[in-house]
């Protein structure tokens, strides 16, 4: 792909929103296309791009490429994590994306990952410095299931945490926010050690204590599986 020609950018959502900023902080032309705002063609407007990026939702992708067919002679290139697509490849950003901006240094820090035999992130991007693995296709289900354990499913057992200290017990939230940040941290550094409390202990009485105060809360049998999962000994509380 000829880098000296600009992107075309196809969304207007929150990864739409942050990868268009990573483009201006590096100084790299870009064109954003949005429903909203444009009634040009997409295909027409991605005319004389490197590539057009589909920063768009992983259920309106399929549809879309359909809707304008005229895209794939544009070179289309698809940031789902998940979905797998014929002649369409991917560059999936391995991050999570909050409503506030990020900083160029932690935009190039982003880990791009694709799928094998396809392009990587530099033929689409040589002027930017991010880390790029690529993966077996038929594991990409797997890969982003544990991308939405670890950081989905994490972020709603810290705001049951949050919500939990200031509702139910009248106690400041970022009372906690030293103790994630170690929990954080002590992952970073040896994650295969950094299990700590009643379930690294199997103490039984203190898990039993904790899932009999969890009575009436869906979370109750959220923590009973993550019980399971970390045992698996069919152990019955």
């Amino acid at each position: 792909m000829n880098s000296n020609l600009p992107c075309a950018l196809i969304g207007d959502g929150r990864m739409a929103r942050h990868f268009a900023h990573y483009l201006s902080l590096s100084g790299i032309p870009c064109r954003q296309w949005s429903r909203k705002e444009n009634r040009e063609d997409p295909a027409e407007f991605a005319k004389g791009c490197r590539a057009a990026l589909l920063l768009i939702s992983d259920d309106a992708i399929e549809p879309f490429l359909r809707e304008h067919p005229g895209l794939m002679s544009r070179n289309p290139i698809h940031f789902s994590g998940s979905l797998v697509l014929n002649n369409v490849p991917s560059l999936h950003p391995l991050m999570t994306f909050s409503h506030e901006l990020y900083s160029l240094e932690t935009y190039r820090s982003i880990p791009f990952i694709s799928e094998d035999h396809q392009l990587s992130f530099s033929d689409v991007f040589p002027e930017l410095p991010n880390p790029f693995s690529s993966m077996n296709p038929g594991k990409k289900a797997l890969y982003h299931t544990l991308c939405v354990l670890s950081g989905n499913f994490t972020t709603l057992l810290w705001q049951k945490a949050f919500s939990g200290f200031s509702s139910q017990l009248n106690l400041d939230e970022k009372l906690l926010i030293p103790y994630m940040e170690q929990t954080i941290h002590n992952l970073k550094t040896n994650w295969k050690g950094a299990l700590t409390g009643p379930l690294a202990r199997k103490d039984l009485a203190t898990v039993a204590g904790n899932i009999r105060a969890l009575e009436g809360d869906p979370f109750q049998e959220i923590y009973r599986s993550f019980v399971s999962a970390c045992w698996q000994e069919g152990i019955t509380l």
